[in-house]
């Protein structure tokens, strides 16, 4: 996320990626709070699917392929070994 916040067609995906990561650490927490039968369990269980589900669609159908248009092919190769 470091090396996409530079580039302008993509840092406020990046803060909205960051933002999702706040929520889902928060509705882990609330999880660890509360026993699997408490009411709003199940609530929180799906929150936090959804949750986890649109940020890995957004990252693989818009920042990813958005990432391959703006790094160059030899920095991205070098990701991928760090």
């Amino acid at each position: 996320y470091k090396l996409l916040e530079q580039y302008p067609e993509t840092k406020d995906m990046i803060a909205h990626n960051e933002e999702e990561h706040e929520k889902v650490e928060r509705y882990l927490v609330d999880l660890e709070s509360i026993e699997p039968n408490e009411e709003n369990w199940g609530k929180i269980i799906e929150a936090t699917r959804e949750a986890i589900l649109h940020h890995v669609e957004q990252e693989e159908n818009v920042l990813f392929p958005k990432s391959k248009d703006l790094i160059p092919k030899e920095q991205l190769a070098n990701l991928g070994m760090e």
